[in-house]
């Protein structure tokens, strides 16, 4: 498989400073925790101490939602979130359930990574550089090896991964 496989990264801007302002200063009431379940997909909640990962629903972010808003992008709200790593973060492989597609945006200077690892196939990992359509239909994790939090938007984004990688974005 090729990098076109798992990644497209796309050709647009938001104001990253005034996202990364917003998300950073976020009261801890907005972020919600993540545990892996058996099905590799997650479930979501409150105030597990020990979490390394969290999101926020991106509605709960005003100016951060009228940027993306601002770019035309047809996405789901209700699946929208933003996403926090902590320092030291690998996830859990796994596959988002009910979607084949989602735009992540990097948010700050800590861009992040991902690793891919299809079945019976090597892994692959990307390091963000801007906004990126990705396959979320395949066996996927962040990783933050870094020593600062990662934060990014993650739009779901409907459609299936081949037709929304031939969009003109």
């Amino acid at each position: 498989m090729t990098k076109e496989s798992f990644i497209k990264e796309l050709n647009f801007k938001i104001d990253e400073e005034l996202c990364y302002d917003e998300i950073s200063n976020a009261a801890n009431s907005v972020w919600i925790s993540t545990v892996a379940t058996e099905n590799d997909g997650f479930e979501f909640i409150r105030d597990k101490s020990n979490s390394n990962f969290f999101v926020g629903k991106l509605h709960r972010f005003p100016k951060t939602l009228l940027e993306i808003q601002n770019q035309n992008i047809e996405f789901n709200l209700e699946k929208s979130y933003i996403t926090k790593c902590n320092p030291g973060y690998i996830s859990t492989l796994h596959i988002n359930k009910g979607r084949t597609s989602a735009i992540i945006i990097p948010i700050g200077r800590n861009k992040g990574e991902i690793i891919f690892k299809p079945a019976n196939d090597i892994e692959y990992r990307h390091t963000y550089t801007g906004p990126t359509l990705t396959k979320v239909d395949v066996p996927h994790g962040p990783i933050n090896t870094s020593d600062s939090i990662r934060y990014s938007i993650t739009l779901d984004i409907p459609g299936n991964y081949t037709e929304n990688y031939n969009k003109k974005w």
